[in-house]
């Protein structure tokens, strides 16, 4: 957390719910921000790759609800606020 808080980065990598966590961690009570800021943040992807029994992130039940929190919350705003950041999946 002490790394997000002192540099930009313009990729994140994780599990939805790492991501999630991340982004909602406030370094300090006086922060508005989580610990994950996606301002500066050029491009993100979602790995969707099916496992043997054809699941991905999307459809496991353990990762869905906080891979689609995390879009909702974090990335959908900062499309809306800028042109800038990219969202793909593959």
């Amino acid at each position: 957390v002490n790394m997000l808080d002192q540099n930009s980065y313009s990729i994140a990598v994780g599990t939805p719910n790492r991501l999630l966590k991340l982004f909602e961690t406030k370094e300090d009570d006086d922060d508005d921000e989580g610990a994950l800021s996606l301002e500066h943040t050029e491009l993100v992807v979602i790995d969707c790759n099916e496992d043997r029994k054809k699941f991905t992130v999307c459809t496991l039940n353990d990762t869905a609800p906080d891979l689609f929190q995390f879009v909702r919350s974090a990335v959908a705003p900062q499309m809306k606020k800028r042109k800038t950041i990219k969202f793909g999946m593959f």
